[in-house]
Parts: structure tokens; sequence; C-alpha cells
């Protein structure tokens, strides 16, 4: 009987919790703003992909009254209160085109492989995921690999573990990329170790590079490369994306250094200057090994990894109202582009986005009562002005004395 009962009332829980959300959407944003991006010059198909996230807010007597976020797009307004519960659940997942692709071609191999993106990999005959598996027992972790894998050619999904060779030096691990090479997984990770006095106290945070080779057909370790070996006592280290559909066959690392101390523990919180920036490439076809300053590189004192496109690296620098984008071509190991963009007086640095061979750029300088600002696309490689747009609110009244919508980014789906 006490089954029955705790059925029911998970059931209830859901229909209420279902239904409350629905009570909340009932109450229409059609009385909110609508706007969207009208086209001034260019080809409009640039921002088919994109879409401004905003901010809007209803205020009274000085104080936020209501506030809703928003994504504007070529084809209108849409508040989060309209978008649906079921497709809220699922927003968290299908994050990016590289999801959906897999998705939709291997939704069987997905089911419990709801992991990042850049831990799958993909070629002719397989399709594999990889994730890591921490089992805390008596306050240490038996950290292992669980390789996923599908056949292309037989239908047949597979799954094998293995352990991660000195799991006990690490605190943390976290896969940055899978590749798929010459029947051999190539597993790119950033390792954290915390360093103790003679008291078991902590003292500090090491970041080091990996690269793990695994036998797809034996189904075992081939090799650990540690790539950079206790490479900043503080910091940061992160992967570049890159898409599951390229065939690249760089693997990317990059780690920022700050000069922090005792009394200075947010560093990069606040934004604080790296002092040292390093780029390591991996070549899994050559298993090559290049560290890179960029600093050097480009000759500055501090660099923004924007994105990767194939065999290109996008990073830039800003300069008051000056953007310069670098192309670092991995391939031939070299500067391949550099273009330099004026930004709007009014711009924040969260307002301009470079996805790979296009830099978008927002202008939030109202003109008049229905134009909010502008979107411009630009070639990358080239500075050529591939579109520009007008951000517009429909209607002729603009906006209340009371509201406010705020442009914050852009994003691309």
């Amino acid at each position: 009987m006490k089954k029955y009962v705790k059925a029911v009332v998970i059931a209830l829980f859901t229909i209420i919790t279902i239904g409350t959300y629905y009570i909340q959407t009932s109450f229409a944003s059609s009385n909110y703003p609508q706007f969207t991006l009208k086209t001034i010059s260019g080809d409009e198909s640039e921002v088919n992909d994109i879409s401004v996230h905003s901010n809007y807010q209803i205020k009274q007597d000085g104080k936020v009254w209501l506030e809703e976020t928003a994504e504007i797009s070529k084809t209108g307004t849409t508040y989060m209160r309209d978008k649906s519960y079921y497709g809220e659940m699922l927003k968290g997942y299908s994050v990016n085109k590289d999801y959906d692709y897999l998705m939709k071609n291997y939704r069987s191999f997905m089911r419990g492989n709801e992991g990042d993106p850049v831990t799958f990999a993909e070629n002719d005959h397989y399709l594999v995921n990889v994730r890591i598996d921490y089992n805390y027992v008596s306050g240490y972790s038996n950290s292992e690999f669980t390789v996923n894998t599908y056949n292309k050619k037989t239908k047949k999904k597979a799954s094998f573990t293995l352990p991660i060779p000195d799991y006990t030096k690490y605190d943390w691990i976290n896969i940055q990329d899978v590749r798929l090479a010459n029947g051999k997984i190539f597993v790119a990770t950033t390792n954290e170790m915390s360093e103790l006095d003679k008291d078991g106290n902590y003292v500090e945070t090491n970041y080091e590079g990996h690269i793990y080779t695994i036998d797809l057909q034996n189904n075992k370790m081939l090799k650990e490369e540690i790539l950079l070996e206790k490479a900043f006592k503080e910091g940061h280290v992160y992967g570049l994306d890159r898409s599951i559909l390229e065939t690249s066959p760089y693997m990317v690392l990059v780690f920022d250094k700050f000069n922090a101390t005792e009394t200075d523990e947010h560093v990069e919180d606040e934004m604080e200057v790296p002092i040292q920036q390093i780029m390591i490439i991996y070549n899994i076809e050559t298993d090559e090994t290049e560290v890179l300053n960029m600093q050097k590189v480009v000759k500055t004192s501090s660099v923004s990894y924007e994105s990767r496109k194939g065999n290109t690296v996008f990073i830039s620098t800003q300069n008051d109202e000056k953007l310069t984008v670098y192309g670092y071509d991995l391939e031939s190991k070299k500067v391949a582009s550099k273009q330099t963009f004026v930004l709007p007086k009014s711009m924040m640095e969260s307002k301009y986005v470079i996805d790979g061979n296009r830099t978008f750029i927002i202008d939030n300088q109202k003109k008049g009562n229905t134009s909010f600002g502008t979107i411009t696309a630009y070639d990358t490689k080239t500075g050529k002005l591939l579109y520009e747009g007008s951000i517009e609110i429909k209607g002729n009244k603009g906006l209340r004395s009371n509201e406010e919508m705020e442009f914050y980014n852009i994003n691309k789906h």
C-alpha cells in the first residue's frame, strides 16, 4: 500500500509543478515590448543562427518590479515565459548544433550519454563517448574512464572502463576534448592537484595538461602523456571548443597564469590580467606537442581566446575602442590573419562575439523611439562587412518611462 501512496504523491507533485508553470506562463507576454532585427544592409542569412540575449525590466518607485529574460532574433522576441516547460527541461542538454546532431542521428546511443559534446568523437566507423566516473570511498576517489562506443557498421553498442593512472594524485580531472584516429581514442584533460603543507593544510593548486591514448579495439590504455607538468599554481585551465563535425588533428589546451597573493584570493573574478598565457597544441597524427606563449606570439600583454574554426584559433586584444582579432593557423604555426575593428563608444566587453569566421558587434545606442541599437557582422579574416541590422521595437510608441531593455550578449544557436 505504501508504494502506491508514494506513487500518487509523486504524480501529484509532478502535476502541480507543471500546472504551476503553465499558470505562470498564462500571464501572456503579449503586453511586453516586441523587438526584431531589421536588415539595413548585407546578407540577412548571417543572423539566421544568432540572437541577442536581453533583459526586460519594469520598475516601480525606482525598484525592479518585474524582470524577464528575452531572446531577440530576426523572427521576433521570445520571452522566457513563452517557452514550454518541456522545452526548458531540455534546454540544458540541447545547447548547440553538435548535441542536436548527435540526438538526431544517434538517439539510441545518446541515452545515458548526455555529456558535454566535447566528450564525443566520431569517424567513419565509430562514435565514442568518454566520461570520468568518481567513486568516493572512505574519503578518496577511485576514478576511471568509462568509454561507450557505437559501431556504425554493425549498429552495436559497447562499453568498457579503464582506471586512470595515478588518480589519487588529483583532486579533479576535466575532459576537454576527445578524438578518434588510427584505431585510437585520444582524451585531453586538465588535472588539478592540491599541495599540502606538513600539517596537512591546503597550500595551493597545481594544474596539468594530459593526453590519454586508448586502444579502441583492445580496450586498454596505451599511454599517458603529461603535456605540461604542474604548469600553474594560480590560474585556470580550459580547452577550446570545436565541432564534432570537424576533422582537425589538433587538440588545444589553454593555461592562464595569474600573479595571486595570499591576500588576493579571487583574481580571476576581478579580471586581473594574466602574467602568462600558454597554448598547448597536440597533433594526434604525429604525436607532436607545441607549447606557445601567446603574449609573445602577438606581442601584447594579454589576449582573450575567443573561438576555434577547423585549424584556426581566434584570439583577440582590446585597446580602448579597438578590437584586434588574430587568426593563428595551427598547421602553418603562424598568425595567418589580423583584423582591427572599431568598437562603439558604448561598448561593453560582453557585447561582441567572435564566432570563428564571423565577428558580431552590438552598438546599444538608441536612435529615436523605435531603434534601440545596431548589430553588425564582419568577416573575421578579411574585415569585410557582411551584415548590418537595427534592433527595433514593433510599433511607434517605444518603451514607457518605467520600462528598460538591456542587451547583454549574442548567442549562437
